[in-house]
């Protein structure tokens, strides 16, 4: 499973939005960006906020892991289970070294592109 972040805005005289630049991560992937963006990030996401406080909250949080050690280093990919163990194998993803410097330069560009449009959203599913 995984979370989308998209550019939206309206199209007049359409039912459904415009959809623009698009962001997708995986779940524990997302919740932390919803983390270190001071967003609700209870299970299951789903959220919506309009472009600038959103850039708000990417440079903010791209401040944070900047300057705070150990911030953006990174998690091990784990692993439990599996055969022999009598239990199914468990892998859970790790985070690459840098993951959120580039997802959040990502999301500015989401949020950028919602800003271009009147009444454009950064929506996140």
């Amino acid at each position: 499973m995984s979370v989308d972040f998209m550019a939206q805005w309206p199209v007049k005289g359409e039912e459904w939005p415009e959809i623009g630049e698009t962001v997708n991560c995986n779940n524990g992937n997302a919740k932390a960006l919803l983390e270190v963006l001071g967003y609700d990030a209870s299970w299951p996401p789903g959220g919506e906020d309009w472009p600038e406080e959103f850039l708000v909250r990417v440079r903010r949080a791209l401040i944070i892991v900047r300057n705070v050690s150990g911030a953006d280093a990174g998690t091990p990919c784990t692993e439990s289970g599996g055969p022999g163990t009598g239990r199914p194998r468990w892998v859970e993803g790790g985070r690459r070294p840098g993951f959120f410097v580039s997802r959040l330069r990502d999301l500015q560009a989401v949020a950028e592109a919602a800003a271009q449009h009147d009444g454009g959203m950064v929506v996140w599913a």
